[in-house]
Protein backbone atom coordinates (compact mmCIF):
# COMPACT_ATOMS: atom_id res chain seq x y z
CA UNK A 1 0.00 0.00 0.00
CA UNK A 2 1.51 2.88 -0.98
CA UNK A 3 0.59 6.95 -0.73
CA UNK A 4 -1.32 6.55 3.25
CA UNK A 5 -3.21 9.49 4.35
CA UNK A 6 -1.51 11.38 7.28
CA UNK A 7 -4.07 9.37 9.98
CA UNK A 8 -1.70 6.69 9.28
CA UNK A 9 1.48 9.06 10.27
CA UNK A 10 -0.79 10.26 13.93
CA UNK A 11 -0.81 6.54 14.50
CA UNK A 12 2.64 5.94 14.52
CA UNK A 13 3.57 8.89 16.12
CA UNK A 14 1.49 7.11 18.94
CA UNK A 15 2.69 3.62 18.80
CA UNK A 16 5.97 5.58 18.96
CA UNK A 17 5.57 7.21 22.43
CA UNK A 18 4.82 4.04 23.96
CA UNK A 19 8.05 2.26 23.43
CA UNK A 20 10.41 2.22 26.45
CA UNK A 21 13.78 2.94 25.19
CA UNK A 22 14.51 6.25 23.92
CA UNK A 23 17.69 6.75 22.38
CA UNK A 24 19.16 10.03 19.88
CA UNK A 25 22.23 9.87 18.35
CA UNK A 26 22.33 13.34 17.94
CA UNK A 27 25.35 13.94 15.57
CA UNK A 28 25.56 18.20 15.43
CA UNK A 29 26.40 17.90 19.06
CA UNK A 30 29.21 15.09 19.62
CA UNK A 31 30.19 12.21 17.01
CA UNK A 32 29.00 8.82 16.82
CA UNK A 33 30.76 6.79 19.27
CA UNK A 34 32.24 3.84 18.20
CA UNK A 35 31.20 1.91 20.58
CA UNK A 36 27.54 1.76 19.54
CA UNK A 37 27.93 2.69 15.54
CA UNK A 38 30.17 1.25 12.97
CA UNK A 39 31.43 3.23 9.92
CA UNK A 40 33.02 2.47 7.01
CA UNK A 41 33.69 4.25 3.40
CA UNK A 42 34.13 7.61 4.86
CA UNK A 43 36.02 7.74 8.40
CA UNK A 44 36.94 11.28 8.51
CA UNK A 45 36.55 12.75 11.56
CA UNK A 46 33.83 14.03 13.04
CA UNK A 47 33.72 18.45 12.71
CA UNK A 48 31.60 20.40 15.11
CA UNK A 49 31.58 23.10 11.65
CA UNK A 50 29.72 20.68 9.53
CA UNK A 51 26.83 20.38 11.78
CA UNK A 52 26.43 16.93 11.43
CA UNK A 53 28.15 13.63 10.23
CA UNK A 54 30.05 14.48 6.37
CA UNK A 55 29.61 11.03 4.61
CA UNK A 56 30.81 10.77 0.68
CA UNK A 57 30.64 7.74 -2.15
CA UNK A 58 32.41 8.16 -4.38
CA UNK A 59 31.02 5.83 -7.30
CA UNK A 60 32.83 2.88 -8.73
CA UNK A 61 32.21 0.13 -10.93
CA UNK A 62 30.85 -1.97 -8.19
CA UNK A 63 28.21 -1.57 -5.91
CA UNK A 64 29.85 0.39 -2.81
CA UNK A 65 28.77 2.53 0.16
CA UNK A 66 30.00 4.47 2.62
CA UNK A 67 27.62 4.82 5.94
CA UNK A 68 26.61 3.70 9.37
CA UNK A 69 25.75 0.61 11.43
CA UNK A 70 24.50 0.34 14.80
CA UNK A 71 26.52 -2.41 16.65
CA UNK A 72 23.30 -3.50 18.83
CA UNK A 73 20.22 -4.80 17.24
CA UNK A 74 16.30 -3.57 17.66
CA UNK A 75 13.97 -5.80 19.29
CA UNK A 76 10.60 -5.97 19.31
CA UNK A 77 8.80 -3.11 17.99
CA UNK A 78 10.62 -0.36 17.13
CA UNK A 79 10.82 2.93 15.37
CA UNK A 80 14.15 4.36 13.79
CA UNK A 81 14.70 7.57 12.09
CA UNK A 82 17.82 8.83 10.15
CA UNK A 83 17.75 12.75 9.75
CA UNK A 84 20.01 14.29 7.06
CA UNK A 85 20.58 16.83 4.40
CA UNK A 86 21.55 15.66 1.39
CA UNK A 87 24.12 18.27 -0.16
CA UNK A 88 24.74 16.23 -3.75
CA UNK A 89 23.58 13.19 -5.26
CA UNK A 90 25.71 12.58 -8.33
CA UNK A 91 23.76 11.67 -11.80
CA UNK A 92 24.57 8.20 -11.96
CA UNK A 93 25.61 6.20 -14.78
CA UNK A 94 22.93 4.66 -17.03
CA UNK A 95 20.77 2.13 -15.58
CA UNK A 96 22.17 2.83 -12.00
CA UNK A 97 20.88 5.13 -9.06
CA UNK A 98 22.82 7.15 -6.79
CA UNK A 99 20.93 7.58 -3.54
CA UNK A 100 20.68 7.64 0.45
CA UNK A 101 19.63 4.31 1.97
CA UNK A 102 17.90 3.62 5.59
CA UNK A 103 17.96 0.01 6.06
CA UNK A 104 16.90 -2.64 8.56
CA UNK A 105 18.89 -6.48 8.34
CA UNK A 106 17.76 -9.24 10.14
CA UNK A 107 19.81 -12.63 10.91
CA UNK A 108 17.80 -14.55 10.26
CA UNK A 109 17.99 -17.57 7.01
CA UNK A 110 17.30 -15.40 4.42
CA UNK A 111 19.16 -12.42 5.61
CA UNK A 112 16.13 -10.18 5.26
CA UNK A 113 16.97 -6.34 4.66
CA UNK A 114 14.04 -4.19 4.09
CA UNK A 115 14.64 -0.57 3.88
CA UNK A 116 13.52 2.64 1.98
CA UNK A 117 15.56 4.63 0.01
CA UNK A 118 15.85 8.35 -1.58
CA UNK A 119 17.61 8.05 -4.74
CA UNK A 120 18.16 10.10 -8.12
CA UNK A 121 18.24 7.74 -11.25
CA UNK A 122 20.40 8.52 -14.79
CA UNK A 123 18.23 10.96 -15.99
CA UNK A 124 17.92 13.41 -12.75
CA UNK A 125 14.60 12.70 -11.44
CA UNK A 126 14.39 12.15 -7.36
CA UNK A 127 11.92 9.47 -6.03
CA UNK A 128 11.04 7.45 -2.93
CA UNK A 129 11.32 3.75 -3.00
CA UNK A 130 10.66 0.84 -0.52
CA UNK A 131 12.17 -2.74 -1.07
CA UNK A 132 12.52 -6.27 0.65
CA UNK A 133 15.84 -8.33 0.22
CA UNK A 134 16.45 -11.68 0.28
CA UNK A 135 19.50 -13.62 -0.02
CA UNK A 136 19.02 -16.30 -2.94
CA UNK A 137 21.68 -18.67 -4.56
CA UNK A 138 25.03 -17.69 -4.49
CA UNK A 139 24.77 -15.80 -1.42
CA UNK A 140 23.46 -12.70 -3.78
CA UNK A 141 20.79 -10.27 -2.15
CA UNK A 142 17.92 -10.55 -4.50
CA UNK A 143 15.41 -7.33 -4.01
CA UNK A 144 11.50 -6.56 -4.35
CA UNK A 145 10.24 -3.25 -4.88
CA UNK A 146 7.29 -2.75 -2.45
CA UNK A 147 6.42 0.79 -2.42
CA UNK A 148 7.61 4.29 -4.93
CA UNK A 149 6.31 7.51 -4.68
CA UNK A 150 7.93 10.68 -6.37
CA UNK A 151 9.88 12.91 -4.32
CA UNK A 152 11.28 16.25 -5.04
CA UNK A 153 13.54 15.79 -1.72
CA UNK A 154 13.62 14.08 1.48
CA UNK A 155 15.46 14.78 5.01
CA UNK A 156 14.08 11.57 6.92
CA UNK A 157 13.68 8.24 6.37
CA UNK A 158 11.77 6.91 9.41
CA UNK A 159 11.02 2.39 9.59
CA UNK A 160 8.57 1.56 12.44
CA UNK A 161 7.94 -2.11 13.44
CA UNK A 162 4.42 -2.89 15.42
CA UNK A 163 3.60 -6.90 15.60
CA UNK A 164 4.85 -7.53 12.56
CA UNK A 165 3.57 -4.37 10.22
CA UNK A 166 6.32 -2.53 9.15
CA UNK A 167 5.75 1.05 7.72
CA UNK A 168 8.23 2.85 5.95
CA UNK A 169 8.09 6.80 5.43
CA UNK A 170 9.97 9.88 4.86
CA UNK A 171 10.06 13.40 5.32
CA UNK A 172 10.62 16.60 3.19
CA UNK A 173 12.03 20.03 4.18
CA UNK A 174 8.57 21.13 4.77
CA UNK A 175 8.27 19.51 7.26
CA UNK A 176 4.91 16.62 5.24
CA UNK A 177 5.79 12.75 5.96
CA UNK A 178 4.44 10.52 3.77
CA UNK A 179 3.74 6.61 4.07
CA UNK A 180 5.89 4.65 1.32
CA UNK A 181 5.06 1.65 1.94
CA UNK A 182 3.47 -0.76 4.89
CA UNK A 183 4.20 -4.51 4.66
CA UNK A 184 4.02 -7.68 7.26
CA UNK A 185 7.43 -8.73 8.11
CA UNK A 186 9.36 -10.81 9.96
CA UNK A 187 9.44 -10.36 14.15
CA UNK A 188 13.77 -10.97 14.55
CA UNK A 189 16.17 -8.27 15.99
CA UNK A 190 17.01 -5.82 13.61
CA UNK A 191 20.07 -4.01 12.93
CA UNK A 192 19.62 -0.27 11.90
CA UNK A 193 22.08 1.11 8.88
CA UNK A 194 22.24 4.04 7.21
CA UNK A 195 24.28 4.22 3.69
CA UNK A 196 25.20 6.27 1.18
CA UNK A 197 25.67 5.01 -2.93
CA UNK A 198 26.74 6.53 -5.98
CA UNK A 199 26.23 4.79 -9.48
CA UNK A 200 29.23 4.34 -11.59
CA UNK A 201 32.88 5.90 -11.17
CA UNK A 202 34.14 9.59 -11.83
CA UNK A 203 31.33 10.82 -9.77
CA UNK A 204 30.43 11.62 -5.59
CA UNK A 205 27.77 12.15 -3.97
CA UNK A 206 27.30 13.44 0.04
CA UNK A 207 24.96 13.67 2.67
CA UNK A 208 25.29 15.23 6.26
CA UNK A 209 23.59 13.19 9.00
CA UNK A 210 22.03 14.98 11.62
CA UNK A 211 20.81 12.08 13.91
CA UNK A 212 19.63 8.68 14.26
CA UNK A 213 16.69 8.69 16.31
CA UNK A 214 15.78 5.12 17.91
CA UNK A 215 12.62 3.48 20.11
CA UNK A 216 12.55 0.63 20.48
CA UNK A 217 10.68 -1.87 23.09
CA UNK A 218 14.52 -3.35 23.48
CA UNK A 219 17.85 -2.09 22.58
CA UNK A 220 20.28 -2.40 24.34
CA UNK A 221 23.67 -0.50 23.33
CA UNK A 222 26.99 -1.28 25.24
CA UNK A 223 27.57 2.57 25.77
CA UNK A 224 24.66 4.08 27.88
CA UNK A 225 24.91 7.91 27.30
CA UNK A 226 23.65 10.49 29.23
CA UNK A 227 19.87 10.88 29.23
CA UNK A 228 19.00 7.42 27.81
CA UNK A 229 16.57 5.80 29.15
CA UNK A 230 17.41 2.13 28.68
CA UNK A 231 15.05 -0.09 30.69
Amino acid sequence: VTGELDTRITELNRQREQLPVKVIYDMTKEAPSNEVTLRWGDLRPWDPQSKGLPIQAQGTENWTSSGIALLDPLEGDYDFEAEFQVKNLAIPATGQGSGVYLKLEAPDELKTQIGADFSVNSSGTPDLTAEIGTSGAGGQTNYRVVGQLAAQNAIAIRAARHDSVVTLTSRSDTGHERVICRFTSHQSPTIGKVLLHTGGPDRLSEIVLKSLRIHAERYRPKLILPNEAVP
